[in-house]
């Protein structure tokens, strides 16, 4: 198995044609919904911003569920309201959909000049923002929506859309070296978020609320503008802990993140009032801690949608897994026969990801299903990154490599 992650991706990636040299700016953890999540990827000097982005896909694995059927139960469909309305009690549940069978690769419209990624994507599976970078020239904010590509006049040096909601909302950042910018988005329209500096979105929900990952010297902690037009609310930490990134925001406003506490890591839900707690581990997960010199294991949530969520529990040891979580009943299920740490989920518990060897596979109701090749494959880790997965499950968003190593954003419709 070659587990491609944070520590080792950057070595293999640095070699890809068409690279700038430009500092990183693209956080393709946050820009990604999901999407999200390598903080060293972020922190560390590579070879331009698509190098970056590339090594956060690189972590996107195939996962297998154990035992457990991925369809959740029947409910209502979560509603879109204006930001001051009372939120639901509870986490929402998507309604059962239909399991594919068989899913077909489909490339994405592209201005002939280079590689595409995808950042974000909206849970029906209709509007996908990226970003394409001509010529290694600047990046670029592109729009698809009904198969046709649109550059997005976003302002700024190194812009990202990162989060986009079921009513086409999204949420971005742009990046002037390390001094991020939060904004929204929509109809072509940037409104900058109150006190945006140094926040960087990485979730919106269906109401518009916004979470972000705020970054200051003396460490970071997760951000929500609950009001697009009020200051953020900055959620607290547990006691001892060194900083808090957040990953995701249900309709309810539950925020789901990772919290640090020096050397080791762990998963974290704050309830819409703030409160946070910690997300339960499978029977038999290392709990050794640091040493002082080593990192102790950690349990990390990577993505999240609705109820559900996913990432990977003992970090640093070599037993780490990934694990899928239900947060409404607080269960956690082991993902076995995949390479750590997971992949990007969606509103019914499915799971799409890449398996050991870079293919994609969608993980839905017990059933394994290929993402065929949308470039070929050339026998490349990574050679096809799911990034996102429709609440329906029958569109999965990401990038495929081709034989030269450029990457390019695909569809795989199911």
């Amino acid at each position: 198995m070659v587990d491609l992650n944070e520590h080792n991706a950057g070595d293999l990636l640095r070699t890809l044609p068409g690279h700038s040299s430009r500092p990183p700016a693209v956080d393709i953890a946050r820009a990604m919904r999901e999407g999200r999540r390598r903080r060293t990827a972020r922190r560390a000097t590579v070879a331009g911003a698509f190098v970056v982005a590339a090594l956060v896909a690189a972590g996107l694995p195939a996962v297998l569920l154990t035992s457990r059927d991925d369809s959740a139960p029947p409910a209502g469909t979560p509603t879109t309201t204006p930001a001051a309305t009372q939120r639901p009690s509870g986490l929402p549940v998507i309604p059962n959909a239909q399991v594919p069978t068989s899913c077909r690769a489909e490339r994405l419209p592209e201005n002939g000049n280079g590689q595409t990624l995808m950042t974000a994507a909206d849970p029906a599976g209709k509007i996908f923002y990226g970003l394409t970078d001509p010529n290694g020239g600047d990046q670029a904010v592109v729009r698809w929506q009904d198969g046709k590509l649109t550059k997005v006049p976003v302002p700024g040096p190194y812009p990202t859309v990162s989060a986009v909601n079921d009513g086409g909302l999204a949420a971005g950042y742009s990046d002037d070296h390390g001094r991020k910018t939060a904004f929204l988005l929509r109809d072509g329209k940037i409104v900058d978020l109150p006190r945006p500096q140094d926040i960087e979105p990485v979730g919106i929900n269906s109401h518009g609320d916004v979470v972000g990952h705020w970054i200051s010297g003396a460490g970071a902690r997760p951000a929500v503008w609950r009001d697009p037009g009020a200051e953020p609310e900055f959620l607290p930490l547990p006691e001892g802990a060194v900083w808090g990134e957040p990953k995701a925001i249900a309709d309810d406003g539950t925020v789901v993140g990772v919290v640090s506490f020096g050397a080791q890591q762990f998963a974290y839900a704050w309830a819409p009032d703030g409160t946070p707690r910690r997300l339960a581990v499978p029977e038999g997960t290392p709990v050794t801690p640091a040493d002082g010199q080593n990192p102790g294991p950690s349990v990390v949530v990577e993505w999240a949608r609705g109820e559900w969520a996913s990432g990977m529990v003992g970090k640093y040891t070599d037993q780490a897994r990934p694990v899928r979580w239900n947060l409404r009943t607080g269960n956690v299920d082991t993902l076995s026969g995949i390479a750590i740490p997971g992949g990007p989920i969606n509103g019914l518990g499915w799971v799409a990801g890449e398996t050991a060897d870079g293919r994609g596979m969608l993980l839905a109701g017990g059933r394994r299903i290929p993402l065929p090749d949308a470039y070929g494959y050339h026998g490349r880790v990574p050679a096809n990154t799911p990034a996102f997965v429709s609440d329906d499950g029958r569109v999965v968003a990401g990038q495929s490599f081709d034989s030269h190593g450029a990457y390019h954003a695909v569809l795989w419709r199911c």
